[in-house]
């Protein structure tokens, strides 16, 4: 798939309470009985995207596909992930870019397959041509300026370093990595009060959406070693 289309379909698919999408805007009518494109220009949408690490079908309550049980976890309970489930679509053959947290992240920035941006030593100045690659804040920017753009928890793009700034990102926490997820080293067993920063990613985020949704349009990114989340201007 080409990587415009890529970035595309991943707030068309994962938003899962935007204005409704049509392909003939000057036919289709909102909820409201107003035109699509009428509508649009006066509401923008948010965008709340969550990607987990090492998420299997067994790693949530949520039943994948319909009367396997075998495609959900009878010991974890997840009800706000069977809500989002219930709420949206589920799309039973969706896959990540890589089999590793790294690859995924960048291919879900850029669009791209990690064939194009990683492991590239021997590619003449690779490096300087990925912090250039279109992504998801310059697309949304490209589309309407009025977007902000926000990534907290989890970066690491390892090999150039490159920052969320130099993406593009207006606010961030910085080069974050699995260093910033709260372990406790290997002196045995330990709590932690804010586990892989769970707490202080969503308040984070909250803060952050109540800051800027009556401002103007916006998105934030927050990735860890368990979340990403992508929100634009009003919340969902």
């Amino acid at each position: 798939m080409h990587r415009l289309k890529f970035i595309h379909a991943i707030f068309c698919n994962i938003a899962f309470a935007l204005p409704v999408i049509a392909q003939d805007s000057e036919a289709a009518t909102t909820q409201l009985g107003k035109p699509v494109a009428e509508a649009s220009t006066k509401t923008k949408p948010n965008f709340i995207v969550i990607l987990t690490d090492d998420q299997s079908w067994v790693g949530s309550s949520l039943q994948i596909i319909p009367g396997d049980p075998r495609t959900r976890s009878d010991y974890y309970l997840t009800p706000n992930i069977e809500r989002l489930g219930a709420m949206g679509m589920v799309f039973t053959q969706g896959y990540a870019p890589a089999a590793s947290c790294c690859p995924t992240r960048r291919s879900i920035q850029t669009g791209q397959s990690p064939a194009r941006h990683e492991y590239q030593a021997d590619r003449e100045k690779w490096t300087a041509a990925y912090r250039e690659q279109l992504n998801i804040p310059r697309m949304l920017k490209a589309a309407d300026p009025s977007y902000v753009a926000a990534h907290f928890g989890k970066w690491d793009h390892r090999y150039d370093e490159v920052s969320p700034h130099q993406q593009d990102y207006d606010f961030s926490d910085g080069y974050t990595g699995n260093g910033n997820g709260g372990a406790k080293g290997s002196g045995g067993p330990a709590s932690s009060p804010d586990p892989k920063r769970i707490d202080t990613l969503t308040d984070t985020a909250l803060h952050f959406i109540e800051r800027h949704q009556k401002k103007r349009a916006w998105q934030a990114v927050l990735p860890s070693g368990v979340t990403l989340c992508c929100a634009l201007r009003h919340l969902l």
